[in-house]
């Protein structure tokens, strides 16, 4: 588990750095990460998502040990006077 754990953001990254993004990924739960993105069109980070989910699919392998792992991504727009709960609330909601 926890390579996985490492592994997911590595990807993740892989992803955001495929479309030229250089944000962070956090970690702000035990298996959720979070990114945040500015200024993008709901298409753009449609389509980003899409990717990102898809970037799982293949098999993680470590050593003789294969898993296939299953993600979901909760979108939620937020102006800088938000409450982090209340975005993370509307994250976990839109998934």
């Amino acid at each position: 588990g926890d390579k996985v754990l490492v592994e997911v953001p590595e990807r993740i990254k892989k992803v955001l750095n495929d479309y030229q993004l250089n944000v962070d990924i956090t970690r702000i739960n035990n298996d959720e990460f979070a990114v945040v993105i500015k200024e993008q069109t709901r298409e753009f980070i449609g389509k980003l998502s899409e990717d990102i989910i898809n970037c799982m699919l293949p098999e993680f392998a470590f050593g003789d040990v294969s898993l296939k792992i299953t993600v979901s991504i909760g979108i939620s727009g937020f102006t800088v006077d938000c409450d982090d709960g209340k975005i993370i609330k509307n994250a976990n909601d839109a998934m």
